[in-house]
């Protein structure tokens, strides 16, 4: 989705770093769409997303003489617009009077009708069992295939942005596909994620 890019990721970043605006509007023209295709999979609310974009990115440029170099601008990214979007859900109105969790965001997933790789009807099908399957995960599940397989996000980079350890990142992999598996052919399932 965004490996293609003029200058490398960490090129910008240093760039940014260094208080070259243009970088900085590199960085944010270039994840802002996925940054928002990730906050929609926690919510429906398109301002609290937004708001959560925006207030990073600021974040972002008063902080960028103490912000360090980042090997993997994606993740870096990822990893606080998570934060950032957990914190404002927490403190909207209407989410203050649920009852505190480990981790507020609840992670919704569907698949998109841009990923039909074979004659529809089949697909169709395949679809209707994977959303079933994925609509019998945990929220944690949920987010991790959709780090891994759509975000294309590392064992390490999904811990990090999870504040678990890689340990408990392959495990909660591992058991996400394991239920997957028991619900659906795991071929199936590795050929609807493209892989």
């Amino acid at each position: 989705m965004e490996k293609n890019v003029s200058m490398a990721d960490t090129d910008i970043w240093s760039s940014y770093r260094n208080g070259n605006e243009a970088s900085f509007r590199a960085l944010y023209d270039h994840y802002y769409a996925g940054l928002l295709g990730y906050g929609c999979r926690f919510t429906k609310d398109h301002q609290a997303i937004e708001e959560s974009i925006q207030d990073l990115f600021l974040k972002l440029w008063r902080n960028r003489a103490s912000i360090g170099p980042a090997p993997s601008v994606k993740f870096y990214l990822y990893k606080s617009f998570r934060r950032v979007l957990a914190r404002k859900l927490r403190n909207l109105p209407e989410t203050v009077a649920m009852p505190e969790q480990e981790d507020p965001l609840q992670f919704n997933f569907e698949i998109g009708q841009d990923e039909v790789l074979m004659q529809k009807e089949h697909i169709a099908e395949l679809k209707r069992q994977l959303q079933a399957a994925m609509a019998t995960m945990t929220d944690r599940q949920r987010e991790v295939i959709y780090l891994k397989y759509y975000e294309d996000l590392s064992y390490e980079e999904i811990s990090d942005v999870l504040s678990i350890t890689p340990k408990a990142t392959y495990k909660l992999v591992y058991r996400a596909l394991d239920h997957l598996r028991d619900h659906m052919a795991l071929l199936t399932f590795l050929l609807l994620m493209g892989r």
